[in-house]
């Protein structure tokens, strides 16, 4: 298995909140607010496939780029 480069993603929660909320922070410091599993998974996922969230794309000759 080839090694894929990687994009660092950092996720903050509100403890003990119903549904489960907080942000998604972006290798540029953006940062895209979540509530619930799907709009977290969502947000993942638009940074996996490279789409901008919350205005980021990844820079020219990042992990992602």
């Amino acid at each position: 298995m080839t090694e894929e480069p990687l994009t660092r993603l950092g996720v903050s929660i509100r403890p003990g909140s119903e549904p489960i909320a907080g942000q998604v922070r972006l290798p540029d410091g953006s940062t895209t607010p979540f509530e619930g599993y799907v709009q977290l998974i969502a947000a993942v996922e638009r940074a996996h496939m490279g789409a901008a969230v919350d205005g980021y794309r990844p820079a020219p000759g990042s992990d992602r780029s």
